[in-house]
């Protein structure tokens, strides 16, 4: 974890990490919640749900592994890129939402002031849509200009957080 400028970097270990363990009772249409580890979890299983992969279902809601995650989710049969990226943006958030709702520390630290005015900064080397395609560590990181990712996962931490703040100022409990 990293602050610098208007960035905090961060990578697998922190709160806002999709990797961070954590409970989350995620719900599904026509079917039970599932109780996922992390956001990484939570999505992956969203991936084998929307292409009805249910042969695969009672495996995929029951990993414990990051790296089952992954491969669950790169196995999904019936696969269209296309209709998954018209979808996983508000999958992602509708996941990130819950995850910051049900678990309170989390919230808390989200909705910290100490988050106003900056960017989240998914620093993995590995991912070019939800972060910026560079590690941490690296000088490029720091320099958003050389950033070779998107990070898109800063734009569903900001939507949640707002979000959370407006519901919590309208006296909600």
């Amino acid at each position: 974890m990293t602050f610098a400028n208007d960035f905090y970097l961060y990578y697998i270990k922190e709160i806002i990490s999709p990797y961070y363990r954590c409970n989350i009772l995620f719900p599904s249409i026509d079917m039970p919640f599932f109780k996922c580890n992390s956001t990484l979890h939570a999505f992956e299983l969203s991936k084998v749900l929307f292409f009805q992969n249910y042969s695969k279902l009672d495996y995929a809601a029951n990993i414990k592994l990051f790296k089952d995650c992954l491969k669950v989710g790169y196995d999904v049969q019936n696969f269209d890129k296309t209709k998954w990226d018209n979808v996983k943006f508000d999958i992602m958030y509708n996941i990130e939402y819950q995850k910051y709702m049900q678990n309170e520390n989390l919230r808390e630290e989200l909705i910290s002031s100490k988050y106003d005015n900056i960017e989240f900064v998914y620093a993995n080397p590995l991912d070019s849509y939800w972060g910026i395609g560079l590690g941490e560590y690296t000088n490029a990181a720091l320099n958003k200009s050389q950033w070779e990712g998107l990070n898109r996962h800063n734009e569903i931490l900001q939507k949640v957080r707002t979000n959370i703040i407006d519901y919590y100022s309208k006296g909600a409990n």
